[in-house]
């Protein structure tokens, strides 16, 4: 019996193209990060180089930040960098590739680059099961806790804003998992790994060898008597 095939499909808009609501953690954690600043001022506070006084430092490198785990874009012209905060200074993280621009998500928890969506692990993120890109494009980042972690590793593939048969919005460009990534597809429910090689099912939130494909055999998508399944072939 052929297990059903999953099709995962983003569950979540483009966080960067469409507004939501920040959860109440991140505000509380965004409004004593700003208290906490406005206390912190006094006659002989250190502003930024042509920043009036009672406006937030610019988002450039070496600049002050608020809150530690936030991503920003470099407001440096020209610039396609992208800023972390450490430590209360913004630092450069990575760039936009060439010839797509940084544009700043909301709540400064990634960035949009041309199609794809930027975002770091271990900074904040506002929704659960959000994804994004890592910055090298080697690994899908979900949004888990409050916190942007590896949840999906995609080499020989690479993480991209996908929209085919397999998946749509942020996964590895093939569809496929690698073996040991985070994963809530249903039980019965089967992806192709990330090579090729083998069916891939969840258990315990980690997806599992199903089915190894061998010799020269690869995971891909049939159709059986109306059905779209996957299988070794």
């Amino acid at each position: 019996m052929q297990p059903e095939v999953l099709f995962p499909n983003r569950t979540h808009p483009n966080p960067a193209l469409k507004s939501r609501h920040l959860p109440q953690e991140l505000q509380l954690l965004l409004s004593v990060a700003t208290l906490a600043t406005f206390a912190g001022c006094s006659s002989n506070t250190v502003v930024p180089v042509a920043q009036d006084a009672g406006q937030p430092p610019a988002s450039v490198p070496g600049a002050m930040c608020s809150t530690d785990g936030i991503t920003v874009c470099d407001q440096t012209p020209g610039s396609r960098n992208i800023l972390s905060c450490v430590k209360g200074t913004y630092a450069v993280a990575g760039a936009c590739p060439e010839l797509e621009p940084c544009q700043d998500g909301l709540y400064n928890s990634e960035v949009a680059c041309g199609p794809n969506l930027y975002a770091i692990s271990g900074n904040l993120c506002p929704w659960e099961q959000v994804k994004a890109c890592s910055l090298d494009l080697t690994k899908v980042e979900l949004c888990t806790n409050g916190v942007w972690v590896d949840g999906i590793h995609c080499p020989p593939s690479s993480c991209a804003n996908v929209e085919n048969a397999g998946c749509v919005g942020t996964f590895c460009s093939n569809c496929g998992y690698s073996t040991g990534d985070l994963c809530s597809f249903s039980a019965g429910s089967v992806v192709c790994s990330t090579d090729l090689g083998a069916l891939l099912e969840c258990s315990n939130g980690r997806t599992v060898v199903y089915q190894a494909c061998t010799g020269a055999t690869k995971c891909v998508q049939v159709n059986q008597n109306g059905t779209t399944v996957l299988t070794c072939q």
